[in-house]
């Protein structure tokens, strides 16, 4: 019997979403539009670097926009490995940040954070009743976010860990000499107990219940 394929609804939504045209994907990747159009309407499957060049183009993932693809062994709770900081795409970290409804968790060391309206949104969050807690390290400088509850803890060198809710990113930071920006950063969703999200969600509760609280200026 042969096996006909569905239709990828997943990234035809988050082409929808985006905006996004079949003659864009396209271009982005040098196919025409009819490959293209065969990746939604036929469920065809386009090689690795297409698809890696597919979810950047539309700001997703994309173990999310071809799951059949996620390799075996692949822990539950990693939704994508990226190779440096400054490949997360900036408008993942404001995304997650805006859908967040119940608690944003951060630790920052002497790096600010990953982008200039990040704290403007986490303001905006705490406003809306979203409990924000910044655990600094190091010579990290209180972002002043109003109603943020703000602590510094003592070790010199912490793990930045962003937390939206269930879904999380950890920054691998590398400490050696003249490489401190260097270091694969962890794309986590919560998926299992005791997974690797839990891990690191542990390890923020760890630093934050040793560190003691600042004083932070009170939401507008």
């Amino acid at each position: 019997m042969i096996r006909l394929r569905q239709r990828n609804e997943t990234l035809r939504r988050a082409m929808e979403s985006q905006g996004i045209r079949f003659a864009d994907l396209a271009a982005a990747t040098g196919k025409n539009v009819k490959t293209a159009q065969r990746w939604v309407y036929e469920g065809r499957t386009p090689r690795f670097a297409a698809r890696e060049r597919i979810a950047q183009v539309l700001d997703a993932d994309a173990m999310q926009l071809w799951p059949d693809q996620r390799r075996d062994g692949w822990t539950p709770d990693l939704v994508r490995l990226y190779p440096r900081l400054t490949d997360v795409p900036r408008g993942l970290w404001l995304r997650l940040a805006r859908q967040s409804i119940e608690r944003v968790d951060v630790t920052v060391t002497d790096e600010p954070l990953p982008t200039d309206l990040l704290a403007e949104i986490l303001a905006e969050r705490v406003q809306a009743g979203v409990e924000v807690r910044i655990c600094l390290s190091g010579k990290a400088q209180n972002p002043g976010i109003g109603g943020a509850h703000v602590r510094h803890s003592a070790t010199a060198h912490t793990t930045p860990v962003h937390r939206f809710d269930r879904a999380m990113l950890v920054w691998m930071r590398c400490a050696a000499p003249g490489l401190d920006r260097v270091g694969p950063v962890l794309r986590l969703t919560r998926s299992v107990d005791n997974g690797i999200f839990d891990t690191y969600a542990q390890i923020f509760e760890s630093i934050w219940d040793s560190a003691p609280r600042l004083s932070t200026p009170p939401a507008d």
